[in-house]
């Protein structure tokens, strides 16, 4: 297709290429057609600095040794990296459950020293309760903590791993860099582990790229940790025990999580219900002495806990 290139449409391609004797223009848009199917355009990403953070697993595990049983365990490989510099972050975690995720986030962002923008994450069942094309169901915890330092949780489209391409490439460069070195070696204990994980990332980090010549280390430095939001006094989150798994925040992909007050006797006791709210919460809450001891005791320490959960929630500012 040598009459084409970019910015010229089908009909101008033809008429550029037509002689009397060559094809006509049906045969001429058939095969064209055929050559545009065996295409595989990719859209180049531009990531600003402090925008993004990528977040995923290894599929390669490690092996913990038990001391006493002399049983192996398999420790799973968290990846963070960072859109601009590929500053990365990696550690080791028993399981891909919930708490282990919401952990590796919150030592992610005490690693880099700041929050990104967004954090763009894989569709696993910690985090996104409900993978869709458009409006992703997020994890109720997931939401709280996006929430807790004030960012918000982008879910990469389902089978779009080209979305969260740069996660894949430091997964690629963990798995080369840090699982086959450690390969050979024994750790009975997931600190252990993690130590000497630490010190093969400040190696990825420290080591200057040749079409660069600068490493992830410095780009961070120079380029995204003064544009990173600070983290909170306390960056330690701790998801309430009595909601973690459960419940879900459906999210556009353009909008940041949030979270509410969700019952109307909770809106009621934070001042945020609406009037047909508040005159609910008050049936129910004049219903209160017609239930039993036990039965009422039970409904206000769940209101309570409720409203203490979405308060906790609310960012800062």
């Amino acid at each position: 297709m040598t009459g084409w290139y970019p910015g010229r449409n089908r009909h101008g391609s033809f008429q550029n290429c037509r002689c009397p004797d060559g094809y006509g223009y049906s045969r001429y848009c058939e095969l064209f057609r055929a050559w545009e199917g065996r295409l595989s355009p990719t859209m180049r990403q531009s990531h600003i600095a402090g925008e993004r953070m990528f977040v995923d697993y290894a599929g390669t595990t490690l092996a913990v040794i038990d001391g006493l049983s002399g049983e192996a365990r398999t420790a799973q490989l968290f990846v963070a990296v960072l859109g601009a510099s590929n500053y990365t972050y990696a550690e080791a975690t028993w399981t891909q459950g919930l708490t282990d995720w919401i952990g590796s986030h919150t030592r992610a962002f005490a690693f880099i020293g700041g929050v990104p923008a967004m954090v763009v994450s894989d569709n696993l069942r910690a985090g996104v309760t409900k993978a869709c094309f458009y409006e992703p169901a997020i994890n109720r915890t997931y939401a709280e903590m996006a929430a807790h330092y004030n960012t918000a949780i982008v879910p990469a489209r389902p089978y779009r791993a080209r979305d969260k391409a740069k996660v894949e490439v430091a997964v690629q460069v963990a798995t080369r860099f840090i699982i086959a070195k450690l390969r050979n070696q024994q750790f009975f204990s997931l600190s252990a582990l993690n130590a000497a994980i630490a010190e093969l990332v400040a190696q990825i980090n420290n080591r200057a790229s040749r079409h660069l010549g600068a490493g992830r280390r410095a780009l961070f430095e120079d380029l995204e940790q003064w544009l990173l939001s600070r983290c909170r006094p306390n960056p330690t989150f701790l998801p309430n025990g009595s909601n973690a798994g459960s419940g879900s925040i459906t999210t556009s992909r353009s909008t940041s999580t949030t979270t509410r007050c969700r019952t109307s006797c909770c809106a009621r006791r934070c001042g945020r219900a609406s009037p047909r709210a508040r005159s609910k919460s008050s049936t129910a809450a004049s219903a209160l002495p017609r239930m039993c001891a036990h039965r009422r005791t039970a409904s206000i320490r769940r209101c309570a806990s409720t409203c203490r959960r979405a308060i906790g929630a609310m960012p800062i500012g």
